[in-house]
């Protein structure tokens, strides 16, 4: 493949999720936590009752995503949806690096290298193989 195709197409495959942003965290919950960030900078406040329900209004309420409301809601106030996406995809890539170096140092990495029966000639018999008649 040319370079410049390979080029291409990883731009392309690198900028789709950020161009299809809206559809990427399209739920009801993002934007009640944005919503609740905004009403916690506003009022400088952890809110103890809920302020936005219709059906139980003024009942209690645990704010335990406070800090993470806050950095959503500071994030979409001063860059948009999509830098948002972009530090979703981050605090994502971020967890999965640091899982991925948690579960290296517990356990070897496995090899994606031949082993030694592996690299034996191929006319030695095999399970599953038939060898042909010459």
């Amino acid at each position: 493949m040319p370079a410049g195709l390979r080029r291409r197409r990883t731009t392309r495959n690198r900028v789709r999720p950020l161009a299809a942003g809206l559809a990427i965290l399209n739920d009801p919950d993002t934007y009640l936590h944005i919503a609740a960030g905004r009403w916690m900078i506003a009022h400088r406040a952890l809110p103890a009752h809920a302020p936005f329900s219709h059906m139980l209004a003024g009942a209690p309420w645990v704010p335990h995503e406070w800090l993470a409301e806050i950095v959503l809601a500071g994030t979409y106030v001063l860059a948009g949806w999509p830098d948002l996406v972009l530090l979703t995809g981050l605090c994502f890539a971020g967890a999965l690096a640091l899982l991925t170096r948690a579960l290296l140092r517990r356990w070897e990495p496995f090899s994606a290298s031949p082993r030694k029966r592996d690299s034996e000639p191929s006319h030695v018999a095999r399970p599953g193989f038939r060898l042909a008649r010459e």
